[in-house]
């Protein structure tokens, strides 16, 4: 399944470049207004926001704390010029996956949204694992609590996991 990429800045020349550099690899999305942008993240699951803080200021702070607590899991990758720079700082503390400083290559500005989507991807997986572990685990206490003591063990042993080969196949599809 393709990256689903949402870029947030003013509208411009760059951003029709940094979409049309995704558009082969990812679905991508564009907004020019953080309150819109909050609300297509919270419509839907983007593995990566770009957020163009040139462009939005403070009001891209306000926006990245935002997508955070309603989507932790999202990657954002911050745009910055030298006079924003304590706003990257910001966005760092607040939990963005990289800074870039423009102007970028567009080859780099794809690999680091290329990595932050591999990252949110093991991210998913691991909850994925995680919740299923837990799932287990409460079906293990049932019936140990219903006196089903083998059936109990038996849901509390790790059962195999198939990610291995799911990784494999993701590295053969390429970079998104």
């Amino acid at each position: 399944m393709p990256a689903n990429v949402l870029l947030l800045g003013a509208e411009s020349p760059l951003m029709d470049r940094m979409a049309q550099a995704l558009s082969a690899q990812a679905r991508v999305s564009v907004s020019f207004c953080p309150g819109e942008a909050l609300a297509q993240a919270r419509r839907s699951d983007f593995d990566v926001v770009v957020v163009n803080f040139r462009d939005l200021l403070e009001t891209g702070v306000l926006f990245l704390r935002n997508l955070k607590r309603a989507n932790p899991l999202t990657e954002v990758i911050t745009l910055s010029v030298p006079s924003t720079l304590r706003y990257s700082i910001e966005g760092m503390k607040l939990g963005a996956f990289a800074d870039l400083s423009m102007p970028f290559e567009v080859e780099e500005f794809s690999a680091r949204v290329a990595e932050a989507w591999k990252k949110k991807s093991r991210a998913k997986k691991g909850l994925a694992a995680f919740r299923r572990r837990m799932e287990s685990l409460a079906a293990s206490a049932a019936f140990a609590e219903a006196g089903q003591f083998d059936a109990a063990v038996c849901l509390s042993q790790p059962a195999e996991d198939s990610g291995d080969e799911e990784d494999r196949h993701e590295q053969r599809q390429g970079s998104f």
